[in-house]
């Protein structure tokens, strides 16, 4: 969940909302504008793990975090310059 400044929050969806059916419909109209064929064996399995990162999602969106928190400007896996 989005929120402003104030801590109040913004409207707009949330995984949590998505349903089922909308997860269905959105894997496979993704793969349609991908070019990806999804077999209709793969497909339960395909919205069964989009089904899981939507779950995933709507866990981290609740997490309440204070609006003075700041994040980090920059994320790297290792040292500048490294060629390993």
């Amino acid at each position: 969940m989005m929120v402003d400044a104030t801590g109040s929050p913004l409207p707009g969806p949330t995984a949590a909302a998505d349903t089922q059916a909308a997860l269905a419909a959105s894997v496979d109209q993704t793969a349609v504008l991908l070019g990806i064929p999804v077999s209709a064996a793969s497909r339960a399995g395909v919205i069964a793990a989009f089904t899981a990162y939507s779950d995933a999602a709507a866990l981290l969106m609740a997490f309440p975090l204070p609006v003075e928190v700041e994040q980090a400007a920059v994320y790297t896996l290792g040292y500048a310059g490294d060629d390993r």
